[in-house]
């Protein structure tokens, strides 16, 4: 198969800068003349070079077109067949190693730590921001986007709330002093772990990054709301099992999922707390609905043939336009603004309207 593609005549420095990114994605690596031939595009002014270090920034940050690999079978949406989203990462590996080769160098983006040392009260974060709290044991919470948490240490226990969203928990071991995370009538107890959980309506999430914890529910809600826990805890709770590290359950009462992750499963639940979003393979819909959890913005699937279009990639969590700018690029999806506080996606093939 011939890798050399031609250029079509839009005639600028960004389209032109696209398309080099679209060959170095592309199934076969890059020729040595191509090389030769992308060096001399780069040296002919630095408005050249500093238009492919921003399309680079974009790519970079979704790991080169997001690692766009999964087959798409649709018809009449994207006709993009892939080889595998393990092939991709290798294919955007090369791409890298070609435009260091070059000198175009960009650094991938995460979010420097805000730890506060705090003592108790309640800890937020708004849409779209991330935040790292850090406790007078040596513990941290990391808050996801929109989330809340309460702390609450006292002489023998140390009690945090999950008001609202996600948290992942970093606990400083102490034997005589358990740490207790609480969340909608369930409670994760863990002496040195880390972990996140995760409250979405009457759903309780948990994932083990390190370490072990502990799984109960709270028998009578009522006799431990607020600040009225009691003193000896097991009385009133009822214990559910015990998960380790790579191991992720769902909650509702008891255990009703109960999944174990490969490290590279693990590291895509966890990316967040590194400022992405991980996907392999998610239904259109699902990518959708996470991503709306980061922006003020609403995204909606106008077109319901787009709802299982597979995706998978790496996109930034603050960078909601280079995540749109995958999608209309790499598969062929129509991104329409409704005033500024909506965005529509269509097919590109489907009628406005």
């Amino acid at each position: 198969m011939n890798n050399v593609h031609k250029f079509s005549n839009r005639g600028t420095i960004e389209d032109e800068a696209r398309e080099w990114l679209i060959r170095l994605d592309g199934d076969i690596s890059l020729s040595s003349e191509e090389v030769v031939a992308l060096r001399e595009w780069v040296g002919r002014s630095p408005a050249h070079r500093r238009e492919l270090k921003r399309i680079s920034g974009f790519w970079d940050n979704a790991n080169i077109l997001t690692e766009l690999a999964v087959p798409l079978h649709t018809q009449g949406i994207f006709a993009r067949i892939g080889n595998g989203i393990f092939a991709r990462y290798r294919l955007a590996a090369a791409a890298v190693v070609v435009l260091l080769a070059i000198g175009i160098v960009f650094t991938s983006w995460e979010i420097p730590p805000e730890p506060d040392t705090t003592g108790n009260g309640i800890y937020g974060t708004a849409i779209g921001q991330l935040r790292t709290v850090a406790l007078p044991d040596g513990s941290a919470i990391q808050l996801n986007t929109d989330s809340q948490v309460q702390v609450d240490y006292g002489s023998s226990i140390r009690k945090i709330r999950l008001l609202r969203g996600e948290s992942l928990f970093e606990v400083t071991p102490d034997a005589g002093k358990p740490f207790e995370v609480y969340a909608d009538g369930n409670i994760i107890r863990a002496v040195g772990t880390a972990f996140s959980v995760q409250l979405t309506e009457d759903v309780v999430k948990v994932t083990v990054a390190e370490g072990k914890v502990e799984l109960m529910k709270v028998k009578n809600q009522t006799t431990v709301s607020g600040d009225n826990i009691p003193p000896d805890i097991q009385s009133v709770t009822e214990r559910l099992g015990f998960l380790k590290q790579g191991q992720s359950a769902v909650l509702r009462h008891t255990i009703n999922q109960l999944h174990t992750l490969a490290d590279q499963e693990l590291e895509q639940q966890l990316s967040w707390r590194h400022g992405f979003l991980s996907f392999s393979g998610e239904p259109l819909k699902d990518v959708v609905r996470e991503i709306n959890r980061y922006t003020p913005i609403t995204i909606e699937i106008a077109d319901p043939a787009l709802d299982t279009l597979p995706v998978g990639g790496r996109f930034r969590v603050d960078d909601l336009e280079a995540m749109l700018e995958v999608l209309e690029t790499s598969f062929g999806i129509r991104i329409s603004r409704i005033g500024d506080q909506r965005i529509l996606l269509r097919a590109a093939d489907t009628p406005s309207g």
